[in-house]
């Protein structure tokens, strides 16, 4: 292919910067103005139709991306409200625990069991509140020389 004078070999042609490969068939010696005229509208025309083309692409990727933002903004509420009421169950059962423990063990009355898990949870509430909860662990080494470790050994 005769391109401004110079041949370019097909791998030449694939690597060059196609407006440059059409402005040399565009300054062609041998081509009229009348064919100029119409390579130049055919290579503006392809030149809309990849603009458009990308913007098209760029709104469709922009489309998908919000929709995967949704999907993952309603999969963390859904495990934030899993994990909320896990936390919630695990508190009552807890609770409830205590409860056993002072009525068999201890041999509490309904009373002073239904006492004790109203200061438990004021307790809770006010830790939480002071920040003081984080660190629970420590206040009950600290406060009642009792070590809270659990181990499976």
């Amino acid at each position: 292919m005769n391109l401004g004078g110079s041949y370019l070999s097909k791998l030449e042609l694939h690597t060059s910067d196609p407006e440059q490969v059409i402005q040399a068939l565009v300054n062609e010696n041998g081509k009229n103005r009348s064919e100029r005229r119409q390579i130049a509208r055919a290579f503006g025309k392809v030149k809309n139709r990849d603009a458009y083309y990308e913007k098209q692409r760029a709104r469709e990727n922009e489309n998908l991306r919000d929709q995967y933002q949704k999907m993952l903004d309603a999969r963390i509420n859904n495990a934030e409200h899993v994990v909320h009421d896990g936390l919630i169950d695990n508190w009552t059962k807890m609770m409830a625990l205590m409860a056993l423990v002072l009525k068999r063990k201890y041999n509490w009355s309904d009373g002073r069991i239904g006492s004790f898990i109203e200061k438990a949870n004021e307790l809770h509430k006010d830790l939480v509140a002071s920040g003081e909860w984080a660190d629970i662990e420590k206040l009950v080494e600290d406060e009642c020389s009792i070590e809270l470790e659990v181990s499976d050994d």
